[in-house]
């Protein structure tokens, strides 16, 4: 069985454009895969009828209605009201909670309001959901078929109350499946290559799937009507076969982070010299923790005096082929082998724009260098957008070229 649910999101700042709603991003991400659907996000201020209407209505079009916000001390904190209202409760001060509220005001120095049990009430005979971040509690009513939940807006609040109350509730009230999805992230190709090979598997029109860009991968994520198996089996393996090495490992979070795992597992050492890039790749690398076990470091070779200075570059190649150039890549990258001693060196020139491009070499062009012990290999790249989407792009191209370089250098062995 699918359950649809409703998410509100209740306060006017969020109307008004000066918060972001991120409370039910969050949760809809919670239930993506599994059968319970968010069918809507719903915004509605902190004026009661609004208010009302609104959980009234979310109510009617679903099984499960979940909102956040609303749960303070101040007059305009209606949740709980407006849910003893739909459904004919009273309001009740939950014990534990007051406790607690008395006992971190008695800490701070503070004696608590009137007005502060408030944010400690509940509609009475709901079952509470505990705020192990926060103060005021949440809550669950159930109305025949219908479940209705409420967390406060403060997103850590939320979150944790979520996962360590809400979504343990509806696990053990209702048949809930999470077996329904597949997910993989793969990098290294464009969004239209993606589409062209899911395309080439011939899925079963039983099975729906969603491509999602991020910054260095992109989500690519199969959803089945039903659970399965088999279906999911072979959808699995039809993936592998036509994505390969394009996918990321398991558990790894970006191509660097998979990137540093098959160093330190090869043994294998790393310094990089950045020119377009300006030490992005480096960068991307040490926000890993562990890195260091492998990366040596980086030259960021600029201007062309440097390339020539600390990288050995010839100043004659420079001025005949140009800063940007097959032939500069390499140089900077056999240099800079001799300064770390390290089994790879990586170097990197280009054309970030959005001036400087020439017909020859427009704006984009990038050559990558990678001396893999005693071989050099130079690619020359092409990449499109604005100077920090190419200079993203190039780090991302660089660590995936290294990662196949890797994995066909352990698979030679």
């Amino acid at each position: 069985m699918t359950y649809r649910i409703t998410v509100v999101a209740t306060g006017q700042e969020l109307l008004y454009g000066t918060t972001v709603d991120t409370n039910s991003a969050f949760i809809s991400s919670s239930f993506f895969g599994t059968n319970f659907s968010v069918i809507s996000h719903i915004s509605v201020g902190d004026e009661f009828n609004d208010l009302r209407r609104t959980i009234a209505d979310a109510i009617d079009k679903s099984d499960v209605v979940i909102t956040t916000g609303g749960l303070g001390p101040t007059d305009d904190d209606n949740t709980v009201r407006a849910m003893c209202d739909i459904f004919g409760l009273k309001e009740t001060v939950h014990g534990d909670s007051l406790m607690k509220m008395r006992d971190r005001f008695e800490r701070i120095g503070r004696k608590p309001y009137p007005t502060d049990e408030k944010m400690v009430s509940v509609p009475d005979g709901a079952f509470v959901l505990e705020n192990t971040a926060g103060i005021s509690p949440g809550f669950v009513i159930r109305s025949g078929e219908k479940c209705i939940a409420s967390m406060p807006g403060v997103p850590r609040e939320m979150r944790n109350m979520f996962e360590s109350y809400l979504l343990p509730y509806l696990k053990e009230n209702y048949v809930f499946s999470e077996g329904m999805r597949l997910s993989y992230r793969v990098t290294g190709i464009a969004e239209s290559e993606i589409n062209k090979r899911i395309n080439d598997m011939n899925l079963h029109e039983s099975i729906s799937w969603g491509v999602s860009a991020k910054s260095s991968f992109s989500e690519l994520t199969f959803i089945f009507s039903d659970v399965c198996s088999s279906a999911k089996s072979e959808t699995d393996s039809m993936v592998k076969e036509k994505f390969g090495n394009v996918l990321l490992g398991d558990g790894f979070a970006s191509p660097e982070d998979e990137l540093v795992f098959m160093l330190k597992s090869e043994g294998l050492t790393i310094s990089t010299a950045e020119s377009c890039t300006g030490g992005l790749i480096g960068k991307r690398l040490t926000d890993i923790s562990g890195v260091s076990d492998v990366y040596m470091g980086s030259v960021i070779a600029y201007s062309n005096a440097i390339k020539s200075r600390l990288l050995n570059v010839n100043e004659k190649t420079i001025t005949e082929k140009g800063a940007v150039s097959h032939e500069v890549a390499e140089m900077m990258a056999e240099g800079l082998q001799r300064v770390f001693d390290t089994d790879i060196s990586v170097s990197t020139t280009g054309i970030a724009g959005p001036g400087g491009g020439s017909d020859e070499k427009p704006v984009g062009t990038v050559y990558a260098s990678i001396r893999f012990k005693n071989n050099t290999e130079t690619k020359r790249l092409q990449f499109s957008g604005s100077r920090s989407h190419i200079r993203e792009s190039t780090a991302t191209a660089v660590f995936n070229i290294l990662r196949d370089k890797i994995s066909s250098n352990s698979a030679d062995k």
